[in-house]
C-alpha cells in the first residue's frame, strides 16, 4: 500500500511532476497471462487463460500481480461483470486500439470495479459499453471506491450510467471517497453518459488528468450540485496539458458542460476547455461556497448554447496568469491574461499523439503567449516551449503556447515590413529636421544613434505617416551651434548627416533604410 499512499501525496501537491507520475510495483510481482478473449460470465468456472480467470487468480493471491493481456487482440465480450478488484494489480493490454473489454449483449453491468483499498493500474486497452443501473457506487465503465486507480494510454468510451440515487453519477468513471486516488495519463474519456452528474468523470476523492482528452460526454443532472457534462468534482482535481471539449449538460441549475467544481480545490494548467455546451457556464462552473478553481496558461473559449464561458455560483475562481478567454466571464487579472480574445482554434482532431486536441490556427493569439512552468511537452508529447522570435512573448512568459497544444512550426504570413521615408522637413531656425515615414501597420520605429545624429524612437499603434526628429550631435552639432552662427557672422550653417531608420512590424521582422540629409541653420541675416 506504500505505492498508493505515495501517489495520493503527489496528486494532492498539484505539482507539475504529475506528468511523470509512475506507479511503483514490487519487482517480484507475479505474472498472470491472458491467452484468450473468451468469456462465459461464470466466476466459478471461467475459461482458462481468460481475463476473468486472471482477475479471480489475482484476487486470491496476496501481494501485487501483473495481468498480461498484451498477447491478445480484438474484443473481450463480457457476459457478466468482472469480479471486483480487491488486491494490488496491474493490467496490461496491447494498445487501446488493439483490445477492447466491453459488455456483451444482455444484462446491464459496469466493466471494472476497484475496491478494498487496492492499488490498480490499467494500461493500453479500451473499456466500452458498460451500463450501470444500480442505486449505489456509480460508474458505467469503471468504479473506484476508496482505492487507487491509474489509467495510462487507455480509452473509456461509450459507457452509460442509468442508475438511481448515488449510482447515477459517472458515466465513464466514478471515483468515491476521500482516499480514492484516480489518475489518467495519455488517456481518452469519450462518448459516455450519466443520468446523474459527471457524464465522463465523477470525482469525490483526488483526481489527476494529465495529457488526456475528456470529449463528447453528457450528463443529465442529479441532486444538489448538479451538472458536469465532462467532469464533476467534489474533491481535489488537477487538470494538466489536457483538452475538455464537446461535453454537454442541459440543466440550467448549476450547469458546467465541461467541468463543474462543487467543492474543494481544483487547478487547471496548460489546458484547453472549449466548445462545451450548457445553459449556465458552458465550459466551467465553480459552484457552492468553499469551491475553488485556479487557472493558468489555459484557453477557455467558444461556449455553445448561448451561455458564458464560466459561471461562479458561490465558489471562487482565480487566475494565475497567461490565460486566454473569449468573454468577460473567464478568469483574468493575472500577468499576461488575454480576456475577450478569440483563440482561433481548429476543430477537435487527431493532431498527433494518443489523444484529440484543438490545434492553434495560424495567427492565433495563444501562440508564444503562455508559460510552461517546467512542463517540457504538450498534451501530444511534443516539445514545449517552442519559442518563435517573430512572435513577442507575454511579459514574464517563456514563449510557451497557451492551452494544451504547442505549435511546432510557425505557419503564418509575417506582416509586411516595407516602409517609405516620404520626405524630410527642415527646421532651419533650429538646425534640425523631421523625417516623415509611412508604415503599413503598427510596430516600432527607431532612428539609430551615430556620430552625428541623436537616437529617436516611436511605437505607432497603426499604419500611416509618422514623424521622427533628426537632431545633430557631436561634430554636426558643433557645426550648427548658435554661437558659431553669431561669431562667424555667417548667414547660413550646414552639416551633412546620415539617418538610419529601422521599422519592426508587430509580430514581424525588421527592415532598415538610410537617408542622407543636409541640416541647415540660418541666422537673422540669412532669412
Amino acid at each position: 500500500m506504500l505505492a498508493r499512499r505515495r501517489r495520493v501525496a503527489v496528486v494532492r501537491s498539484f505539482a507539475f511532476a504529475l506528468l511523470g507520475l509512475a506507479v511503483l510495483w514490487v519487482p517480484s510481482a507475479r505474472g498472470i497471462d491472458v491467452t484468450t478473449t473468451a468469456d462465459n460470465g461464470d466466476n466459478n468456472n471461467p475459461p482458462a487463460g481468460s481475463l476473468r480467470a486472471a482477475v479471480i487468480n489475482s484476487n486470491g493471491l496476496a501481494g501485487p500481480d501483473v495481468i498480461d493481456a498484451t498477447g491478445v487482440s480484438g474484443s473481450i465480450d463480457l457476459e457478466a461483470a468482472l469480479p471486483v478488484l480487491i488486491d494490488d494489480v496491474e493490467i496490461r493490454g496491447p494498445g487501446a486500439t488493439a483490445l477492447t473489454v466491453r459488455r456483451g449483449v444482455g444484462a446491464s453491468f459496469r466493466i471494472l470495479h476497484v475496491a478494498g483499498g487496492a492499488a490498480v493500474e490499467m494500461s493500453a486497452f479500451t473499456v466500452a459499453n458498460g451500463r450501470n443501473t444500480g442505486s449505489s457506487d456509480g460508474g458505467g465503465g469503471i468504479a473506484n471506491v476508496f482505492s487507487s486507480l491509474t489509467l495510462r494510454d487507455m480509452v473509456v468510451s461509450g459507457n452509460e450510467n442509468a442508475g438511481t440515487s448515488n449510482g447515477a453519477d459517472g458515466g465513464g468513471i466514478f471515483a468515491l471517497g476521500g482516499t480514492a486516488a484516480t489518475t489518467l495519463i495519455d488517456s481518452t474519456v469519450s462518448g459516455n453518459s450519466a443520468t446523474g452528474d459527471g457524464g465522463g468523470l465523477f470525482n469525490s476523492g483526488v483526481m489527476t488528468i494529465a495529457n488526456s482528452a475528456v470529449v463528447g460526454n453528457t450528463a443529465q443532472g442529479g441532486a444538489g450540485c448538479v451538472g458536469g457534462g465532462g467532469i464533476q468534482s467534489r474533491g481535489f482535481l488537477a487538470v494538466v496539458n489536457s483538452t475538455i471539449s464537446g461535453n454537454s449538460h442541459p440543466e440550467a441549475n448549476d450547469g458546467g458542460g465541461g467541468i463543474l467544481v462543487c467543492s474543494s480545490n481544483s487547478t487547471i494548467v496548460g489546458s484547453t476547455i472549449a466548445r462545451n455546451t450548457g445553459p449556465t457556464g458552458a465550459n466551467l462552473v465553480v459552484s457552492r461556497a468553499g469551491a475553488t478553481a485556479t487557472v493558468r496558461s489555459t484557453i477557455i473559449a467558444d461556449p455553445v448554447g448561448g451561455a458564458n464561458c464560466v459561471a461562479r455560483q458561490g465558489g471562487t475562481l482565480g487566475s494565475q496568469g497567461y490565460n486566454l478567454a473569449d468573454d468577460g466571464s473567464c478568469p483574468s487579472g493575472g500577468p499576461g491574461d488575454q480576456p475577450g480574445t478569440d483563440a482561433v482554434l481548429g476543430p477537435l482532431a487527431g493532431n498527433g499523439g494518443l489523444t484529440l486536441t484543438h490545434a492553434l490556427m495560424p495567427g492565433s493569439p495563444a501562440i508564444d503567449r503562455g508559460a510552461s512552468d517546467g512542463r517540457s511537452t504538450d498534451q501530444r508529447g511534443l516539445p514545449r516551449a517552442v519559442d518563435f522570435p517573430e512572435v513577442p512573448n507575454a511579459p514574464g512568459g517563456d514563449g510557451a503556447d497557451v492551452g494544451a497544444f504547442e505549435v511546432q512550426e510557425l505557419e503564418f504570413e509575417p506582416p509586411p515590413n516595407q516602409f517609405t521615408i516620404v520626405k524630410a522637413k527642415k527646421n532651419k531656425r533650429k538646425g534640425i529636421a523631421k523625417l516623415v515615414v509611412e508604415i503599413p501597420g503598427p510596430g516600432d520605429l527607431e532612428l539609430a544613434k551615430n556620430k552625428k545624429v541623436k537616437p529617436a524612437a516611436k511605437q505607432p499603434g497603426s499604419g500611416g505617416k509618422t514623424k521622427l526628429k533628426v537632431k545633430p550631435r557631436g561634430k554636426a552639432k558643433r557645426r550648427l551651434s548658435k554661437r558659431r552662427l553669431r561669431r562667424g557672422g555667417k548667414p547660413k550653417l550646414k552639416a551633412r548627416v546620415k539617418a538610419e531608420v529601422t521599422y519592426a512590424p508587430s509580430g514581424g521582422t525588421s527592415r532598415t533604410k538610410q537617408r542622407k540629409l543636409k541640416l541647415v541653420r540660418k541666422g537673422k541675416r540669412g532669412r
